[in-house]
């Protein structure tokens, strides 16, 4: 039965992908009478920037609050955040429906990317399918689609998602390898100008050689494309620099306090029980490090992303997609 499922979807991808599509379309179909809440007013109803159709250059100089003045700028540097908000104000003016509907559609080609990646990793279309289907109906999700002030998560994701999309089939293809990764290259650039959370695509490259070795495949060969990804990042942390004057607000970045790694385990943690049960979420997102640290989350977690790496001769797939 379930053979005869995967036989099905995989004859019929388009159409299951039009279903997936209309799922999400459904589910998520009240955002588009919702209102601005929240960091919409400011950022964009108030944001001479977006209002002003001759200052979009003003964007691309500062931070997401750069409109405010110096005094209220952030490290934050996002500016296809407030281009996306510039560009839809010349269609659609202060209607909130259309910021609304630009995340709606936004998801659902996301999820339809998600599809894609799933075939090219599983191999197997029913559960590439049931996953996808899972990512689009995940409760963490309705936040970033229904919450106008979170496009860069959805920006950042879509072309983040294309990019690594991308990326396998470059990987697969045996003749124009060099172009089909520039190809990739310039599908992630707009990841990272859409949010920072785009600087880990390196890092996920790696961990995608580490579980699908390939004897005939040499690391210099691997170096030379990873590089063009990690050129892309650099273009980005140029224009960051040239923009907010730093990289980033720490005074030095290589010294880690015991603070910060302690928060991160607790928050790995958080978000690997949020992610597995999804009950009593909240718009605002509370951490306390003690608590999150007591609890079983942030060590289970650890502990089996380190029993993922034993997967890699075995289950390398299961292995990935573990430590992604």
């Amino acid at each position: 039965m379930l053979s005869k499922c995967d036989e099905y979807v995989k004859n019929h991808s388009y159409a299951a992908g039009a279903v997936l599509a209309l799922v999400a379309a459904v589910v998520f179909s009240g955002v588009l009478s919702n209102g601005f809440v929240y960091d919409d007013g400011k950022q964009l109803l108030e944001n001479p920037f977006v209002r002003n159709p001759h200052l979009w250059w003003r964007i691309f100089t500062g931070s997401v609050w750069s409109f405010l003045g110096a005094a209220a700028e952030t490290n934050f540097y996002r500016p296809l955040h407030i281009f996306s908000y510039w560009l839809i104000w010349r269609v659609a003016g202060p209607n909130p429906a259309a910021y609304h509907f630009f995340q709606w559609i936004l998801y659902m080609a996301t999820g339809l990317v998600v599809f894609q990646i799933g075939r090219e990793l599983v191999g197997n279309d029913l559960a590439a399918y049931a996953g996808s289907l899972l990512w689009l109906l995940h409760p963490l999700h309705v936040e970033a689609v229904a919450w106008i002030a979170s496009v860069p998560e959805m920006g950042c994701g879509f072309f983040y998602l294309l990019a690594f999309r991308l990326f396998l089939r470059a990987e697969k293809a045996g003749s124009w390898r060099v172009a089909r990764h520039a190809l990739a290259v310039l599908a992630y650039l707009p990841a990272l100008f859409f949010k920072e959370a785009a600087f880990s695509f390196p890092l996920l490259l790696i961990a995608y050689w580490f579980f699908f070795s390939d004897a005939a495949e040499t690391w210099r060969r691997r170096a030379a494309c990873w590089a063009m990804y990690a050129g892309a990042a650099a273009v980005y942390s140029a224009a960051r620099v040239a923009a907010l004057g730093h990289f980033s607000g720490a005074r030095h970045l290589w010294k880690i306090r015991p603070q910060i790694i302690a928060a991160a385990i607790g928050l790995l943690g958080q978000h690997a029980k949020l992610f597995f049960w999804p009950v009593h979420l909240n718009v605002f997102h509370n951490f306390d490090p003690g608590p999150s640290l007591r609890s079983l989350w942030p060590w289970l977690t650890l502990l089996v992303l380190v029993a993922a790496g034993a997967l890699r001769k075995r289950q390398p797939v299961l292995g990935f997609l573990v430590a992604w």
